[in-house]
This record gives structure tokens, C-alpha cells and sequence, in this order.
């Protein structure tokens, strides 16, 4: 949702389904909300890597480019630990700030890059859907 981004970001462009960015920024990619098609459609435009953000924990993966979830919500982190790759309960909690959740990512991200598997690959989670890449008429 599009609107969970705040109102002090600048959507830089949207993009159609498996459309690469022309350059940096924050990018909205015009399609489905379905998770596996999704994270498909963004290993199709070229993410090396794709934070998903989840509240009650889906627990998607996929088989071309690792899934880092992400998850805020205390209940799914508590019940489905085994699915989250970065905690940031403490932002609800003002544990930590925006900065700190921050780093956490990129910590996780920079731990990713460096062959750690995610939550999603030690599972065995691998969907991939091609059903909105190229349309059919």
C-alpha cells in the first residue's frame, strides 16, 4: 500500500509489470498485491534482494532472489519467529528509532549479500508466479 509510505516521500515513478528502474529513489510497480507474483515480478526487473514487509507473516520466498521479511507486529514476531529475518517490534514499542530500524536492515541486507540465508531459504520457501509477467492478450 502505497500510502504507508508517509507524506514526505516523492514516488519517483511507476513502473509496469518486470520494468527495471531508470534510476534511484522509490519506485511504484503497477501490479498485482498477490506476494509470490510480486517478489517474481520485482526478481524479473532485477532486485538483487527484496525486503518484504509483513504483519501477519507470510511466509513467501523465492528461488531467484532471497526474501528478507521484515515484521513489526509483537504477535507474528512472538508466533512465527521462525519466519521474520528483521525484528523492529521496537519501533511500535519507541525502543528504537527510524535510524536504528534503518541499520538493522541494512545490516541484514549487507549479512544477506554475504551468502547468510534468510528465514525463507532455511524453510524451504520457494513460490514463484509468472501469471502477470508479460500479458497474454
Amino acid at each position: 500500500n502505497i500510502q504507508k509510505i508517509g507524506k514526505k516521500c516523492v514516488v519517483d515513478g511507476v513502473l509496469d509489470k518486470a520494468e527495471m528502474p531508470t534510476g534511484k529513489g522509490l519506485w511504484f510497480m503497477d501490479s498485482s498485491s498477490a506476494a509470490a507474483e510480486m517478489v517474481t515480478l520485482c526478481a524479473a526487473s532485477g532486485y538483487v534482494a527484496h525486503f518484504f514487509p509483513t504483519g501477519q507473516g507470510n511466509i513467501i520466498g523465492n528461488p531467484i532472489l532471497p526474501v528478507i521479511k521484515i515484521c513489526a507486529n509483537p504477535r507474528t514476531v512472538r508466533t512465527m519467529s521462525e519466519h521474520v529475518d528483521v525484528d523492529v517490534t521496537g519501533l511500535l514499542n519507541r525502543d528504537i528509532n527510524l535510524d536504528q530500524a534503518g541499520d538493522k536492515l541494512l545490516e541484514n541486507l549487507v549479512n544477506t549479500s554475504n551468502g547468510r540465508m534468510t528465514a525463507a531459504e532455511i524453510l524451504g520457501h520457494q513460490e514463484f508466479v509468472l501469471t502477470r509477467l508479460y500479458e497474454s492478450a
